[in-house]
């Protein structure tokens, strides 16, 4: 059995994540105005360290624009999931995405096409994601009112930190095959075995506990998490390596920037809507 590496930085790593996850529940507990609060600050962090990155000579106005086009996203789902499906005011967010080029063409003298491109980026990454989450807090009643419930996304939040942790612990115990050397060297087969079945034990235990979870959902919500999980940590991966960076920032010690922390669940919740949608 191999020793754990790194040990001295667990009790950081474990102590902003607590942070963070506190945040994140107590947030989707308290009200859905809290919840979309929440998740749009999360945004603005995404988007100051992504187009820092790949966008950092990109004009103010076309930054700006890019940030209010990833935000328009969730704020215009919420009040159509407030008023129980009310679509057209989703094309906000639409025409302020695809109206981002020409507007950094008209601002800045040195256009650049990949910055442009850059530009877009934020709304499908994180604007995407997060109006699907609030998309899944709210169910129409028989009266055509939208009722609010944090239990399906909070879920979600639960199980990919349980895959993290599994997954984590179980690769620097046992890990000896490398899952996509050339992306993500430090990620192993038996990390990704590990996590998934640890996590499946405990998501079918919960079922027994708790009747909100049906056996149905704690059998394929675990499945679908541990496998988008590891497929959005692995993009976020290889954009940093596209940068030569380690993290995307600093925010939170021992984790690196919110990106660095939500590349899994971003990835994960639009699988997740589509199976909440058909099933």
């Amino acid at each position: 059995m191999k020793k754990i590496p790194a040990l001295s930085s667990l009790p950081v790593r474990a102590a902003s994540g607590a942070v963070y996850a506190g945040l994140v529940t107590g947030a989707l507990l308290w009200s859905e105005y809290s919840a979309a609060i929440v998740f749009c600050f999360f945004i603005i962090l995404m988007c100051h360290e992504f187009l820092g990155i790949f966008a950092p000579t990109a004009s103010r106005t076309g930054s700006i624009m890019s940030r209010l086009a990833a935000l328009s996203l969730p704020v215009a789902g919420f009040i159509s999931a407030k008023t129980a499906g009310q679509w057209p005011v989703m094309f906000v967010p639409l025409l302020l995405t695809i109206s981002l080029p020409v507007i950094y063409m008209i601002t800045d003298r040195k256009f650049e096409p990949r910055q442009a491109l850059a530009l877009m980026v934020p709304t499908l990454y994180f604007g995407l994601p997060l109006w699907l989450a609030i998309d899944m807090s709210f169910t129409p009643d028989a009266m055509g009112y939208a009722t609010y419930s944090a239990y399906p996304v909070l879920y979600i939040f639960v199980l990919i930190w349980a895959y993290d942790s599994f997954a984590y612990l179980t690769g620097c115990t046992f890990g000896k095959t490398r899952l996509f050397p050339s992306v993500s060297p430090k990620k192993s087969v038996e990390g990704l075995v590990g996590g998934v079945v640890l996590t499946l034990l405990l998501s079918v235990g919960a079922s027994f506990i708790f009747d909100i979870i049906s056996l149905r959902d704690a059998l394929v919500l675990p499945l679908l998490v541990s496998i988008f999980g590891t497929f959005g940590d692995l993009l976020a991966s290889w954009l940093k390596r596209s940068a030569e960076i380690k993290d995307f920032g600093n925010i939170m010690p021992g984790h690196g920037g919110m990106l660095d922390r939500l590349d899994s669940i971003l990835y994960i919740l639009p699988w997740v809507w589509a199976y909440y949608s058909l099933f």
